[in-house]
């Protein structure tokens, strides 16, 4: 759980290698995938281990996001379409090709906690507050995606069940933020920035824009969320404004998408009912394609001479030294 604080200024190089001095800073990191990952290796091998343990979690937003159209009374057709969508998300699969695993899947978590609450019952609150732990422990950040989600279910949804949830978000929360200040200085957290914009096509781009003019006042609690997103990204892509995470909001847009696209077919009319599914399944079809491209292009991100080498200077440093390889 100690991990060495990446962000911080800690680096040096051993034979051309990046080597972390642990003993410089440290940070207490979210364990969550790191135990999830460390069980896998215990039954298969590391590489195929972590393949398969978070291609899994990735592909818990395809439950999430039929349970958040459900929350909002869509029909089950609707909600199969906005699954579909997420399961051949294009952005969601260049997240996890990039290696930017914590914040994805912390998503998929937050959405199934945000998605349980909607239904306004005390046991599935219970279970939307474990899945809001296990988003916690995947990504320190997802604390204000919670307070975020349960004030908006509080003032706008009228939802009795928002108080407890923020209640309990705030117990499970404080001890995990006091950990993080007594192991390091959050101040002098350092950010880094993924600059590339991946975003579903086009057409999934029009149908949620068509989604959302429609079904504004209809979910407004969505609408809040939507709007935040896309000006979080205006100021961070368009006005160069670069924040903590800023980047990494751009993933929460196949979720807003696949609901705004399910939305087009829950409130289109019959004329038009055809047609929309018709273009909802050309948008998961361009999907799809953008997927067999990234999956066919990927490469190993390092080769095996490289790897080879990361092995010899792990033996060349005492183990008592403290120093990880980055």
């Amino acid at each position: 759980m100690m991990h060495p604080w990446w962000h911080a200024k800690n680096h040096y190089l051993i034979n051309g290698y990046d080597i972390v001095d642990r003993n410089y800073s440290s940070f207490f990191y979210p364990p969550f995938i790191n135990i999830a990952l460390a069980f896998s290796f215990l039954f298969a091998h590391p590489g195929i281990a972590s393949v398969v343990t978070i291609s899994f979690l990735y592909s818990l937003s395809v439950f999430a996001i039929f349970l958040l159209c459900k929350s909002f009374n869509f029909k089950d057709m609707p909600s199969l379409f906005s699954a579909m969508l997420v399961a051949v998300s294009s952005p969601l699969v260049a997240s996890q090709n990039y290696g930017f695993w914590t914040f994805a899947i912390a998503l998929n978590f937050i959405v199934l906690s945000y998605s349980l609450l909607r239904f306004r019952s005390r046991k599935l609150t219970w279970l939307s507050i474990i899945f809001y732990f296990l988003a916690l422990a995947t990504h320190w950040a997802f604390f204000a995606a919670a307070l975020l989600a349960g004030l908006v279910e509080l003032a706008i949804g009228k939802n009795k069940e928002a108080k407890f949830y923020l209640l309990a978000v705030i117990i499970i929360t404080l001890p995990f933020y006091l950990l993080i200040i007594y192991t390091a200085n959050p101040l002098a957290y350092v950010p880094t920035h993924f600059n590339e914009l991946a975003l579903p096509n086009p057409l999934l781009i029009l149908l949620a824009a068509s989604g959302l003019a429609l079904a504004f006042r209809k979910h407004v609690e969505m609408a809040v969320f939507a709007i935040l997103a896309l000006r979080l990204s205006f100021a961070y892509y368009i006005l160069d404004i670069k924040f903590a995470f800023g980047d990494m909001v751009q993933f929460a847009y196949p979720f807003l998408a696949a609901f705004y696209a399910g939305s087009l077919l829950q409130y289109s009319s019959k004329n038009v009912f055809k047609l929309v599914i018709i273009v909802v399944a050309a948008a998961i079809a361009l999907e799809f394609v953008s997927v067999a491209g990234i999956l066919g292009s990927a490469e190993a991100s390092i080769s095996k001479n490289g790897f080879d080498g990361l092995l010899n200077i792990r033996k060349e440093i005492s183990p008592d030294s403290k120093s990880i390889i980055a």
